[in-house]
């Protein structure tokens, strides 16, 4: 279920998001448990919310939680695959070269077996608050949370590797609200239905949101919808 932490336990995000990936006998029927049974490695992709609200506790939080999740996946699940996307940017970059790119999305790391050098440039940007190579979308972009999960199941399908593995998108966010008009809603929950059909499973993990903003999880809300 969705996660919400104040700021000064931000630092233990990284172990609180390895406690939800732990399988728990609610999470799927029985049919699909036993089909997960005989899967051994996971593919966490890690999309993080990178537009200004997010500054600068937050994002910088998000990003060290992410690098201690690849450091121990590296150590206990050598084969696991870890990537990291950025949705709300300034300047946007698809997994590959040659693949359309989604406006306001940055592939920060690929979605393959943690390499060292991955974990040090997350904390490299998370130690300096060196957020240039991919920026903040402006106040006047019109960010689409649905172009997020088109990328989501883009850099799914372009892994092989990922395709024999348990498929789980980790959503870091402290925007109760992500989706700016409800055609954007209507295709993201469209979106996460199909991601759903394909066997990849959406963990809402929320961050304190700005003053006043709550986020709404019960029947009918859109996270609840999302997961």
């Amino acid at each position: 279920s969705p996660s919400t932490y104040p700021p000064s336990m931000m630092d233990t995000i990284g172990d609180e998001i390895d406690e939800l990936l732990l399988p728990h006998d609610d999470d799927d029927d029985a049919q699909d448990n036993q089909h997960k049974s005989f899967i051994t490695r996971d593919a966490i992709l890690f999309a993080i919310d990178a537009r200004t609200t997010m500054l600068p506790l937050a994002l910088t939080q998000a990003l060290a939680a992410a690098a201690n999740v690849m450091s121990e996946r590296a150590l206990a699940a050598e084969s696991d695959l870890v990537g990291l996307v950025l949705y709300g940017t300034k300047h946007t970059k698809p997994l590959h070269a040659d693949q359309v790119a989604f406006d306001n999305i940055h592939v920060l790391v690929p979605l393959e077996v943690t390499a060292a050098s991955s974990i040090n440039q997350l904390l490299n940007i998370q130690s300096n608050a060196d957020f240039g190579a991919f920026g903040h979308a402006d106040d006047g972009d019109t960010f689409r949370f649905s172009s997020l999960l088109w990328s989501v199941a883009s850099i799914f399908n372009s892994t092989p590797a990922a395709k024999q593995c348990i498929r789980r998108v980790i959503v870091l966010t402290n925007d109760p609200e992500p989706c700016t008009s409800q055609e954007d809603r209507a295709q993201s929950l469209q979106r996460a239905a199909d991601l759903a059909e394909q066997g990849v499973s959406i963990i809402p993990f929320f961050l304190v949101p700005e003053k006043g903003a709550i986020f709404e999880v019960g029947a009918g809300s859109f996270w609840r919808g999302l997961v």
